[in-house]
This record gives structure tokens, sequence and C-alpha cells, in this order.
């Protein structure tokens, strides 16, 4: 009996170590996952490479190399500063060559960031490349162009949401939130209203990158990072490609969905339960204002 019992463990550790590795090999070769990011910061400048993984090596003839801008940039990036998500920063590096990109930093706090690059391949096909960082104190001067970022206070899990953010100039933003608590698998039109030092709604908000705000959604363990647009989370030169294919007409302006000039509103399902920190972005007399709020989303 125990010589039997012995040869079953053997033969059920023997089949689940092969499971397991039949399992991990599946998952290797179908399973498509982004490519590494190299990060590398000098003298002020942060450099990053897209590496190849084994789904480029092996399948260059099912991938584009190329690149295509999504709201008028090939890559957008965002550094979060890590434990704490007190720091975040929105840029947008340049091509230098191939998968080779450069950013200017802008005067930044130093510590360990997060790193989440989003590009948009040839083929229409949006990903996201993760890495990490630690820089020291930039002083690189204000912001440029269409690159933003905002201080904050360090993250502190919740089961309350937050309801308001204060912005520049005394205004704030406030989220219209009803009484339905967040949960993970269900989509949410979630609507964010901008008001004046007097809580009155603000009539000055234009677009930002071709559209009335962006927003940025991180797990508190960075396992979920999402960039979300009020069309939802698939990036516009992506969309642009299918109703080119479908002949269809793109109309920035009906897909923002604001039935009042002082909101901005997106579509989001939260893929996992947990503690969130969402970064919303609206422009403002020609000056970027980031919301900052924490959420729960249960079961």
């Amino acid at each position: 009996m125990v010589i039997a019992a012995a040869l079953v463990v053997a033969i059920l550790a023997l089949g689940n170590g092969w499971w397991n590795a039949q399992a991990a090999d599946l998952k290797h070769t179908m399973l498509y996952s982004a490519p590494p990011l190299e990060v590398s910061y000098q003298a002020g400048q942060l450099t990053l490479k897209m590496d190849e993984n084994f789904w480029h090596k092996t399948r260059k003839d099912q991938w584009s190399m190329s690149l295509i801008p999504d709201h008028g940039h090939l890559m957008h990036l965002f550094l979060l500063r890590v434990p704490a998500m007190d720091r975040f920063y929105h840029l947008h590096p340049e091509q230098i060559a191939g998968g080779l990109f450069s950013a200017k930093l802008p005067d930044l706090s130093p510590g360990s960031y997060k790193v989440f690059a989003d590009i948009v391949r040839g083929t229409g096909f949006p990903e996201t490349m993760v890495g990490e960082v630690s820089l020291p104190a930039v002083a690189g001067g204000p912001y440029a162009g269409d690159d933003s970022g905002v201080s904050t206070t360090a993250f502190e899990p919740s089961a309350q949401l937050t309801a308001t953010s204060l912005l520049a100039d005394g205004a704030c933003m406030v989220w219209e939130q009803n009484a339905t608590p967040l949960k993970a698998g269900q989509v949410s039109w979630l609507r964010f209203r901008v008001e004046n030092a007097q809580h009155k709604p603000v009539d000055d908000l234009e677009p930002y990158m071709g559209m009335m705000g962006h927003a940025e959604f991180l797990r508190s363990d960075f396992s979920v990072f999402a960039h979300i647009h009020p069309a939802g989370s698939i990036p516009m030169a992506s969309l642009t490609m299918a109703q080119q294919e479908l002949g269809m007409a793109m109309d920035h302006a009906s897909m923002d969905n604001r039935s009042n000039p002082a909101e901005v509103s997106f579509p989001y399902g939260f893929p996992q339960a947990g503690d969130y920190r969402l970064f919303v972005q609206v422009k403002r007399r020609g000056v970027v204002e980031t919301g900052v709020f924490d959420a729960h989303v249960q079961n």
C-alpha cells in the first residue's frame, strides 16, 4: 500500500509538472505580451528603447514594426512615482530611430517611477509597454507642448470615493457620483464636472489633443493601467483606421457625449476589484489641469 501510494503521488507530481510545462509553453507561444521597455536617464533626458520579444522575433510577417501617431504623437508616456502615487507626468517623447525614443523631462521630483508607454502600430494594433526607472530631482523647466503633470497627496486605500479634486486658481473638479458602487466587470459612465472658485460650472474647456478630456486609471498594485478618452479606451488612431475601412466618417465631437459644456465623461469597466487612483485631464485657457481621484471597486 505504501509503495502504491508513493507511485500514485509520483505520477500525480509528474503529471502536474508536465501540465504546467505545457501551459507555460502555450502561454508563451499563443498569448501575446507587449515587448520589454528599457528606460534610462542621463542629463535631463529619458531614453526609451522598445525591445523585441518572442512574438516579434518569430512572427515578423504578422507584425508592423512601424508606428502611427495617436492624438498627434507616436508615443504617450506616463510616469508615476511609486509607491506613493503622488507624482504623475504625461509626456510625449520624440522618436530617434526605429524603437528608440527620447524625452526631455520637465521639473520633476526625485524617486522611483513606474513607466507606461502607449503606442499604436501601423496595423492599428495598440499596446502599452511597462518599465521602471529611478530619477533624481530634475530642473527641466515648465511643460512644453502637450506635456502635463500633477503633484498630489500620497495614495491611501479607502472604501470611500474621492468626490472633489482642487485645481489651479481655486477651481475644482467634481466627480458626479451616484449611489451605485463601482463593481468590477461592469461598464459605467464616469462623469466629471469642472467648477470655478465660486463653485459655478466653467465655460472654458477646450480640446486637449483632439479630445475634451483624457484619463488614466491605475490599480494600487499597478496590475491595471488604462488610458481612457470620452470615446472609450480604444486609441483614436485605431478607431480612425477601422472606420475608414468601413467607409464611416469620424466625428470626434459627437463621441464626447457631453450634455454639459463643463463636463467630461468616460465609459469604463474596471477589470479587477481593488483600490484605484484616477487622473482626469482637461484643458482650460491653454493650460492642462489634472484632477486626482481615489476609488474602491467591488467584486
